[in-house]
């Protein structure tokens, strides 16, 4: 990834001002635990996408790609109808194998 510093720091100043992380004297970087909250919400979702465009077709490298870009995104209820015919999908599937 190409980003900048500067692009960088704002990032870094913005998850901070927050709340999402915290920052010791020595530069460590956590999550706070509503940080950690929408980085597994953020990463349920871009597995969950990887896996439906992988399904359609979409070759791994490139499905991981598009996910991220879909997954910060796609509004709630769109994720949980996505999520529904995957997972609808998915049973089918197994059940005909």
């Amino acid at each position: 990834m190409n980003f900048s510093k500067p692009s960088i720091s704002i990032a870094m100043k913005k998850l901070r001002e927050n709340g999402y992380i915290r920052m010791d004297v020595n530069g460590l970087i956590t999550l706070t635990d509503e940080g950690r909250l929408i980085a597994e919400r953020i990463y349920s979702r871009h597995k969950l996408l990887t896996k439906v465009l992988e399904a359609i077709g979409i070759d791994e490298k490139k499905a991981e790609d598009e996910a991220c870009k879909i997954e910060h995104d796609i509004d709630d209820e769109t994720y949980e109808r996505i999520r529904g015919f995957y997972l609808r999908y998915s049973e089918k599937m197994k059940s005909e194998e």
